[in-house]
């Protein structure tokens, strides 16, 4: 058993002796705590890394625009909260990378705009046992999904236009977004390789 388990199981089991959940409801509610915990392990680490690599800026700025378009697109998940830290904290990085090499060519940037909008229109949203979706809340979540990334490739690309100081910024959003749609990818090449 994992540590966010092992934690989450533990204030559950507190929260169900203080009356404030039933055995009803226990494993929704372990999951959405497995969630939190998660989640805020995952924050808590991509800061420190972020200070102690001096990038703490330009991660927030792609993890963000990664964050948003995951919330309604989804993508791949790792079986362990540590694998999940990892393969955010690879991602992260790249998209950093990337917009580094990116910023100063406006070609790369239309080039990884269009990836990404290729890869959400074909591939969003991506369903997990977990966070299963019905037909309508596929179609809900697929607009979503599609008005998000249009929406912030279009600050974006319109910061960068505009703007005659720092490109790079504008390129941290637009390759954050790339790297989820890359998650997109690879969920779906892992739930090919399941059904097969």
């Amino acid at each position: 058993m994992n540590l966010t388990k092992n934690i989450s199981i533990t204030i559950l089991d507190k929260l169900m002796l203080n009356g404030s959940v039933d055995e009803k409801n226990y494993k929704k509610t372990l999951y959405g705590l497995e969630i939190i915990i998660s989640a805020l392990t995952q924050i808590v680490g991509l800061v420190i890394i972020g200070m102690f690599m001096d990038i703490l800026d330009k991660m927030i700025t792609v993890a963000f625009s990664f964050a948003l378009l995951r919330a309604f697109a989804g993508g791949y998940h790792a079986d362990t909260c540590l694998k999940c830290f990892m393969i955010t904290l690879v991602m992260c990085i790249g998209g950093i990378k990337l917009a580094e090499l990116a910023s100063t060519s406006t070609v790369s940037l239309i080039i990884i705009s269009v990836a990404s909008i290729v890869l959400v229109y074909k591939l969003a949203p991506v369903e997990t046992s977990h966070k299963p979706m019905t037909e309508k809340g596929r179609r809900k979540n697929r607009k979503r999904s599609i008005m998000i990334l249009l929406t912030l490739l279009s600050i974006a690309i319109c910061v960068y236009t505009i703007s005659s100081i720092d490109k790079l910024y504008p390129a941290l959003i637009i390759t954050g977004l790339f790297m989820e749609s890359l998650s997109l990818l690879v969920s779906q090449n892992e739930r090919g390789r399941i059904d097969d």
